[in-house]
């Protein structure tokens, strides 16, 4: 165990490390191991971690963050970009300039708020739009009937064969991203999340596979004005 308010300089993590207080990573940090603090961690330059870090107090940067492992925290203040996947609690808020959330078993407790914040399965939905000839195609789904069918009329063993390669890539995943407080920023792009609160953003574009007990509100643009299950409002 490292003794309190540690300052660490640039430098690669792949085994333990536990500090008793408050922490400080001055440089660039990569993390495959474990890091445990008790306390805050102050982050100012680049930190990430493939591997676990446990923070019992916040975290907080004006530097880029990427978590793709598991990641435990009361809250992060980031005056930079957030990447998060894997498995990640966040107890409390989220603030930070650009954030991104993919693909695992997060949670955030709070709210979260931002510029821009994109939240995501591990596919994201397209917009087809600009192919006149598929006017029916509002989805990735829609795009793989319309391909395997054509497929399957020309040479039925790989038409089916990319039917079920297919299916296995767009069915909505078990797991879903879980925020328990309100989502507001500029822009919000949304898929694959319960949102127990509100999303109020400039522009607002929502995907797939989404639940949101709250309401939407959007001030410029939204991609859908209908959402099944969801009450959508403009707000001036």
């Amino acid at each position: 165990m490292c003794s309190s308010d540690l300052v660490i300089n640039s430098t690669s993590i792949s085994g333990s490390l536990n500090v008793s207080d408050e922490s400080k990573f001055g440089g660039p940090i990569s993390s495959t191991g474990s890091i445990k603090i008790n306390g805050n961690l102050l982050a100012t330059s680049k930190l990430s971690s493939s591997g676990s870090i446990d923070v019992d107090g916040d975290i907080k940067t004006n530097s880029p963050l990427v978590f793709n492992g598991r990641l435990t925290c009361s809250s992060i203040q980031s005056s930079s970009k957030l990447n998060l996947s894997g498995t990640i609690n966040v107890e409390g808020n989220i603030l930070t300039e650009k954030l991104s959330i993919s693909n695992g078993t997060i949670s955030v407790g709070g709210d979260i708020l931002g510029k821009t914040i994109k939240i995501t399965g591990p596919f994201d939905d397209t917009d087809f739009d600009f192919i006149p000839e598929f006017d029916d195609i509002n989805e990735i789904s829609d795009l793989v009937k319309v391909t395997t069918n054509f497929a399957k009329d020309l040479i039925p063993s790989i038409g089916n064969l990319l039917s079920s390669v297919f299916e296995s890539i767009t069915s909505p995943t078990t797991e879903q991203i879980n925020v328990f407080g309100n989502i507001e920023g500029k822009k919000v792009v949304i898929s694959n999340t319960i949102v127990h609160g509100d999303i109020t953003a400039d522009e607002v574009v929502l995907g797939r596979n989404l639940k949101i007990n709250g309401k939407v509100r959007y001030r410029k643009s939204i991609n859908k004005e209908q959402y099944e299950g969801i009450e959508i409002q403009k707000i001036y």
